[in-house]
């Protein structure tokens, strides 16, 4: 399982590059077509007669630039919400894994640390016992 979970957080980490990647084409996707609205929109002013067809062209233009703006920016923020809880539980089961490990090994140690002293009491009674009938004789 340790493996496991630290495979799963480099996959996250992989994840967010390809999530920042996904972010990063739609905001390319938006200065696109920012610049084909502004184009399109130079292109209706020289041939306008006069300020209220300025003013409609201009006003035609911030609406067409707020709903494509709008819709990156909800699509941006789709992918940037599906993408913290995955990392976070992914953190988690890692760092639980980590700490699992380490109550192992801790129980682990405990468990021969216990063993060593009880083979060290007997090869201690063993000794006492032939010291005691070595001077016996």
């Amino acid at each position: 399982m340790g493996v496991t979970g630290f495979s799963a957080l480099l996959g996250q980490v992989a994840n967010m590059g390809r999530t920042a990647q996904a972010i990063a084409g739609e905001m390319a996707r938006l200065s696109e077509d920012n610049i084909e609205i502004t184009a399109k929109t130079a292109e209706k002013l020289r041939t306008a007669k006069s300020l209220q067809d300025v003013t409609s062209i201009q006003t035609d233009m911030i609406k067409e630039s707020f709903e494509k703006t709008q819709g990156h920016v909800r699509k941006i923020a789709e992918i940037a919400a599906t993408t913290p809880a995955s990392v976070v539980d992914n953190y988690r089961e890692f760092v639980s894994t980590i700490s699992d490990a380490g109550q192992e090994t801790a129980r682990r140690a405990a468990d021969m640390t216990q063993q060593a002293g009880e083979n060290a009491a007997k090869g201690a009674e063993k000794m006492a016992d032939v010291a005691r009938r070595a001077g016996g004789r």
